[in-house]
Formats: C-alpha cells, structure tokens, sequence
C-alpha cells in the first residue's frame, strides 16, 4: 500500500489526477486561533495535572519545582487577541485548573518523604 503525498492549492481533484476519491484523506493546515492557542495551552496544563494527580493518587509525589512550572505554565496562558466572553471563558478555566492544583499541592505537601 502506497501513499502519495501532495500540496494542492487553487485547483480540482481531476486537475491533479487524482481518481479514487473514496480512499482520499484530506487535512488542512491553518494556524490556531488566539482562542485556540489559550485553550490548548489550558488544556496541555490540565493534562499535565492529571498525571501529576495520578501520581499523588499512587503515594509519588511530583517535586515542588513541576508543581511551580505548572502554576507558572497556567499563568502564562497567552489572552491577547480574545474577545472578553472568550477571556471569561479562558479564566474560568484557568481558575478551576489553578484550585486542582492548588489542593494537589497541599496533598503533595502532605505527604510523608523519605531521605535516600
């Protein structure tokens, strides 16, 4: 099974030969939106949280340090360019990651180290 791989811009399927529509994938390529950007920059943050709970959930704490990068990852969640619905919605979101985190932290706080 071959695959071929082409750029077509401004013309027809049949204008670049290509005949067996049924087994045709096509994608785009276009840059995200602002929203786009922040939600997937919320969205990476809470993902990586997750598996920060996870770990907690298991008795592995993540080190503090992960734990600020992730605070500061959430911060830094890029705004510009939304609209003020699209911004509430973002800080909404962004609120609820940073009290998960917040209460992950506490737990991680919590627990019992052991020095090596």
């Amino acid at each position: 099974r071959s695959s071929l791989r082409c750029t077509v811009s401004g013309t027809t399927l049949s204008d670049a030969n290509v005949a067996d529509r049924d087994r045709l994938i096509l994608t785009t390529i276009a840059s995200p939106t602002a929203l786009g950007k922040a939600l997937a920059a919320l969205g990476s943050a809470s993902a990586t949280l997750e598996r920060f709970e996870a770990a907690v959930a298991a008795g592995d704490a993540p080190h503090e340090e992960e734990l600020t990068r992730l605070f500061e990852l959430v911060d830094a969640a890029p705004l510009d360019g939304l609209s003020e619905a699209q911004r509430g919605e973002c800080r909404r979101r962004r609120k609820a990651i940073v009290a998960r985190l917040e209460a992950l932290s506490a737990r991680a706080a919590a627990m019992p180290t052991t020095c090596q």
